[in-house]
């Protein structure tokens, strides 16, 4: 027995590769856009596309962090790698305080009713 034959020529995997890559990459920015400015509205209309490969769409978002750091690099007249320690110092020091104290104020029993009455309901 042998193996069928690939439907498609080298020449159109590259191209499909190539969109599928390309359109991740605008997708992670159109996404990365929506939530830098507020516009949480939007945030589900770059990831609900049913042909977005979501693992290049994670790829495409740390690859366009990596091209921040390079840019911010190039502004400051930093390494990214300078940049990146300036922001983990930042994150740790300021967004994981304000992270922790939000969850801390959680009324856990109340989280926990709402999460069950969900639950309920959508096994009905």
């Amino acid at each position: 027995m042998t193996p069928k034959k690939s439907e498609m020529t080298p020449q159109e995997a590259a191209k499909l590769l190539e969109t599928s890559m390309r359109e991740s990459y605008f997708k992670a920015l159109e996404l990365i856009v929506a939530f830098s400015f507020g516009n949480v509205d939007n945030m589900d209309d770059p990831v609900a596309s049913p042909d977005l490969n979501q693992d290049l769409m994670i790829g495409a978002l740390l690859s366009h962090c990596k091209y921040i750091f390079e840019y911010l690099g190039d502004l400051q007249g930093l390494e990214p790698s300078e940049v990146c320690q300036g922001y983990s110092y930042y994150f740790y020091g300021n967004v994981l305080p304000e992270m922790e104290a939000m969850f801390k104020s959680v009324d856990m029993d109340k989280l926990n009713r709402k999460i069950k009455e969900h639950e309920d309901d959508s096994s009905e």
